[in-house]
């Protein structure tokens, strides 16, 4: 499901995974369950955080997103996001949409995204 309004023009696709419930496996480990898929249209992507570890000897990466989306969205801490080819978790509360109390233009929301490998 796409959305209308375009908040940046000049930004890319998202896809957004809207966190559903947890539900056991046949292994009878918890897995989250998403509803279908939501593509946002005009999101702005801008790097976080180091990609490399700090340390410089181990094997996990950390990548950091924040994204930042129109007003109206809903994203919650459960909710997953596909950037680029790549599926981050939320990482904390989301902002929350906002008003400039100078303009009255109203941004809509940041989201800061984590994956983490190794």
């Amino acid at each position: 499901m796409g959305r209308d309004s375009v908040q940046h023009p000049f930004g890319e696709s998202v896809v957004l995974h809207r966190f559903k419930e947890y539900s056991g496996n046949a292994h009878g480990q918890t897995t989250k369950v998403f509803h279908p898929d939501e593509t946002i249209e005009g999101a702005a992507v801008a790097p976080y955080g180091p990609a490399e570890p700090a340390d410089g000897l181990s094997e996990r990466a950390t990548y950091e997103l924040r994204v930042f989306v129109g007003p109206g969205l809903g994203i919650g801490p459960e909710d997953e996001m596909t950037v680029r080819g790549r599926r981050f978790k939320v990482d904390g509360a989301v902002s929350g949409d906002w008003v400039n109390p100078f303009t009255g233009d109203a941004p809509g929301a940041e989201v800061r995204l984590k994956d983490v490998t190794g």
